[in-house]
Formats: C-alpha cells, sequence, structure tokens
C-alpha cells in the first residue's frame, strides 16, 4: 500500500478538507486515488461525486497536468500528491 496526499482547490459540493490522505494499493493509478478519494469523501454519493470531478475538475499529479501523462492511468508513487482543481464560476 501506498500514501497519496490529496489537495483540494475551489469549492466542493461535499464537505472535504483541503489537504488529506489516502492509502491505495502499491500499483494504484490516478483513476483508483481518486475513486478512493470520492468513497471517503462522498460517502454513498461517492459513484456521483466521481462523475461530477471527471466532468468539471482539472487532475494533477505532483503539479502537472495528467492529461498529457496518460490520462487516469498516470502510476502514483508513495508520497505522490494528487491535485483537483475545481471548475470555478462566478460573474
Amino acid at each position: 500500500m501506498i500514501d497519496v496526499n490529496v489537495r483540494f482547490w475551489g469549492t466542493l459540493r461535499h464537505p472535504a478538507p483541503r489537504h488529506f490522505q489516502v492509502r491505495v494499493s502499491e500499483r494504484a493509478t490516478v483513476a483508483a486515488a481518486l475513486s478512493e478519494v470520492c468513497r471517503q469523501v462522498g460517502g454513498s454519493e461517492a459513484d456521483e461525486m466521481e462523475a461530477e470531478l471527471l466532468g468539471t475538475a482539472a487532475l494533477l499529479v505532483n503539479g502537472d497536468t495528467i492529461g498529457h501523462r496518460g490520462g487516469l492511468s498516470v502510476p502514483l508513487a508513495n508520497g505522490d500528491t494528487l491535485g483537483i482543481v475545481l471548475a470555478m464560476s462566478g460573474g
């Protein structure tokens, strides 16, 4: 098992700490860590939360966007930081 740091930027619909850790398998990817984050924070609404984040949030590993690195299949290592930057709205 490895520990992945999680950081949220922006306002999340579900109450969540801005910074915490999740424990995932040694061969975990961004997808697995995101699922664990949603399970811990979203509870019974984990699937809805995950769908929302996948549709609106930018995901980063150690400060780099995952889009050009393999997307959700980017592997994670112990101590990596998964950044979740939530879409902003305003006027």
